[in-house]
């Protein structure tokens, strides 16, 4: 599936990844604070570089494989983040999740992002679902997505980062995404 990329918002351009991203990507990935609740851990940096190549270069979403598209500053086309998709191997959902780097949070960025994405999802006739998990102890992630419009619809109880915790998963439907006033 390939996402009709680079995408526009007020604040942001969604894009692939572009070489000088490398550094500000490794320091957010390698923040303590920013990966505490995330399913990552940290990354080397010549693991940036790579990764940077890879997904700059990637032409289409491959279902079942995740891919992450740069959340930039317009102004400046400054990286501040990223969101990850993973869509199903028919077409009809995907997976999401989204990374801010710690400077750049609670400044709405992720909320932009993530709702220019689902739109972008949302634009490929098959879809029908999109979904997110995060860990309840990340409230700031489950607050944005009530408030565009996901709702909770599972809590598992698991073992992450060697504690017990409880995860959310979230979910929009199509219909209901259409319903919803343009953010």
């Amino acid at each position: 599936m390939a996402l009709a990329l680079p995408a526009r918002t007020k604040r942001l351009v969604l894009r692939r990844f572009e070489p000088q991203d490398a550094d500000i990507f490794f320091g957010y990935r390698n923040d303590p604070a920013v990966a505490r609740l995330q399913s990552w851990d940290g990354i080397t940096r010549s693991a940036a570089l790579q990764f940077v190549r890879v997904h700059g270069a990637v032409q289409a979403a491959a279902p079942g494989e995740w891919f992450q598209i740069a959340l930039a500053l317009a102004h400046s086309n400054q990286l501040v983040g990223d969101v990850g998709v993973c869509i199903s191997k028919d077409g009809r959902t995907a997976e999401l999740g989204f990374t801010l780097a710690r400077a750049h949070q609670k400044s709405g960025y992720a909320a932009e992002g993530v709702r220019c994405v689902v739109g972008l999802l949302f634009g490929e006739p098959a879809m029908g679902c999109v979904i997110a998990v995060t860990d309840a102890r990340n409230l700031s992630a489950c607050k944005l997505l009530h408030r565009l419009g996901f709702q909770n619809t599972a809590t598992a109880h698991r073992l992450f980062k060697g504690a017990q915790c409880a995860e959310h998963t979230f979910e929009i439907m199509r219909a209901v995404w259409h319903r919803l006033p343009a953010g």
